[in-house]
Formats: structure tokens, sequence, C-alpha cells
């Protein structure tokens, strides 16, 4: 996750309780909201040329920071220093949509070809159709600062609420309803699961947390609770991979619960942050601490492999198997064409 000065104080900070919470569908709200169209400023489209070298890097500015591929074959990118929602082509368009002060967190592409943004300092989610349309979508709890998005397997939005420590289901309309992590744990982010579960990570509880799409929520202890968890997305060998950013490891979970987690041989230092499956199998990570993207299989083994420039944060492959990565300090999108 990228280092917001409220967010690295909270991961550097120590962790809470390990202890796991039974599934939890009490201490939900309900709220029947609608998404509203909101006036913004028209987008401002450039083209951007790589920089050339091992990785080709392309100067978009601000901090990127979150990444996805859209529906549409783009990338799509969260501009956490400029308050945007950026769009770079493969062939290097770049067109920028301004958020109005809203801080956006990690994104989530809809089969509609929607994407949906959480913003973290309004406390609701901004909806941008294909050809631009932005709507802006409230939540109950309007200081919970939503941080990630994930599409569910029912067609729904699912935020995780960091400061509010609540996981939000949203319909594509803006219909609402949140529930409560047990013991709170501030969640940071979310994906599918291979189980039909939304899985998301803490970054203060020191667990791992699965949300039906009913709502009930178990979590899972980890062996070191200071991990400060990050990222976590799902690996070829149907297990659950995730980033520990403050202890410099990667975690291992199961989807019944069974944990394990490996060392990074940087330590932690390392600050791993972002992950992603590759096509090759294994899984590919972004060290924010020593700028190297590195890659572990499924066995456990891992190897750093291509330095790049200040702060990798997030990490997407494309159908050409290239991998790209925000570059949160010094504003690109780095491409890696054959990692």
């Amino acid at each position: 996750m990228r280092c917001l000065t409220a967010v690295c104080a909270m991961l550097v900070a120590s962790c809470g309780s390990s202890a796991g919470g039974a599934p939890s569908p009490t201490g939900a709200t309900g709220a029947s909201l609608e998404c509203r169209q909101v006036a913004s400023a028209s987008p401002t489209t450039t083209t951007v040329s790589p920089i050339d070298g091992v990785v080709a890097r392309y100067a978009v500015g601000g901090g990127p920071t979150g990444l996805i591929l859209g529906r549409d074959g783009n990338l799509w990118f969260s501009d956490t220093g400029g308050s945007r929602l950026g769009r770079l082509t493969l062939a290097g368009v770049l067109t920028f949509w301004d958020l109005v002060g809203g801080v956006p967190g990690f994104l989530a592409a809809a089969p509609d070809g929607t994407v949906w943004v959480p913003k973290e300092a309004t406390g609701s989610v901004a909806r941008i159709t294909p050809n631009g349309v932005i709507s802006e979508c409230s939540l109950p709890t309007r200081s919970g600062t939503p941080f990630g998005a994930t599409i569910g397997p029912d067609g729904n939005v699912w935020v995780v609420e960091m400061d509010a420590s609540r996981v939000a289901r949203m319909s594509p309309t803006g219909a609402v309803k949140e529930f409560a992590v047990p013991e709170g744990g501030g969640p940071v982010y979310i994906t599918n699961g291979p189980d039909g579960n939304m899985w998301f990570t803490e970054g203060r509880g020191g667990r791992i947390g699965r949300v039906t799409t009913a709502g009930a929520i178990t979590t899972f202890p980890l062996p070191n609770p200071s991990g400060g968890e990050g990222s976590i997305t799902t690996g070829s060998d149907g297990a659950l991979w995730f980033t520990e950013f403050t202890q410099g490891a990667i975690g291992r979970i199961t989807t019944s619960g069974e944990v394990k987690e490996f060392p990074i041989p940087a330590g932690a230092g390392s600050k791993p942050n972002g992950i992603v499956a590759g096509p090759d199998g294994a899984l590919w990570f972004a060290e924010s601490g020593t700028n190297m993207i590195a890659r572990i299989t499924v066995n456990g083994v891992i190897a750093q492999r291509h330095a790049v420039s200040d702060f990798p944060d997030q990490l997407v492959f494309t159908p050409d198997g290239a991998l790209w990565v925000t570059t949160f300090r010094t504003g690109d999108l780095a491409r890696i064409a054959r990692p």
C-alpha cells in the first residue's frame, strides 16, 4: 500500500490483538443511497512515450498507486498525489479525470466497463463509465476512509473502509450495506477468492479476513500480528497470497484458513506492497523499500528480478505478458516487457 502519512503511521505502529473473529453478519448497517452524476472538468489527454531501458518508464506525473487492467484493455490507475484517475492505453495515450479533492484508493473494473474508485478523503466511491461520465456514490460512514474495492461474484462492488473497520456492499446503483469487521483491524485491500468469497487484508489487526456475499465475516490470525498487511491476490495454487509490509514477508492462506509465511531475503526493509499472479504460475510483488520487483514461486522460493524507480506500489500483467508497475515517488508507470 502506498505510504500516505496517515497510512504509513498506521503500518509502522504496533498492531492490535491477533485473536480471530467469528462469522459476523451482526453490526451491519444499511442505507438506500443512489449514485449521483457529478460535474467535473473535461478530461485532459496527452501522449507519453516510454523512457527506454531494460524497464520502460512512462512519466505520468503525480503519485500513481492503484493499478488495474480495465475491461477496455487499458491501464487504469489512481493518482494519489494529484487526486486524479488516470487511464493509459498501451499505445501511450494518457487521460486524466479530476476527482475533485477525493484521494483515490485501489480500483475495481466491472464487467460493464465501468471503473469504481474509492475516494478516501470524501467517504465515497466514484463510478466512471467507458465514455467518461462520473457519478458519486456516498457511503453511510463518511469518515470511514474507503481504501480498496473489488467486484464480487454477486455483481456488487465490495469496499473496505480502513478507519471505520467495515466492509461495504454497494449495488451498481449505489444502495449500500455495511458489515463490521470483528475487533476492528483497519481493512485495506480486498480481492475475489477462488471459493466464491471475498478476502481482505488488515492494516493493523494482524489478520486476514473473509467475507461472504451475504456479509458474514470471518478473520484468521497471522503468526506474527505486526505484519501490516498490504495487497492480496489468488495464486495459481488456489490459495490467497498477500504482502506483509512492515514485517518484510509474503504470506499464503488457504481457503480453509491455514497460514504460512515466507520471509523476504531483504528483510523488513523490503516493504513488500502490491502482489499479482503471473502467467508463469508464480507471484510477482513490489518491494517498495528496495525499489525492486521480485518473484515468489508457489513453493516459496523468492528472488529479486528487476530494479525500478522510487517506491514501486501496485502491479498488473497485460495480455502480451508484460508486467506494469506504478512507482509512487517518481510518478511513473513502468513496463517490464519480459519479466
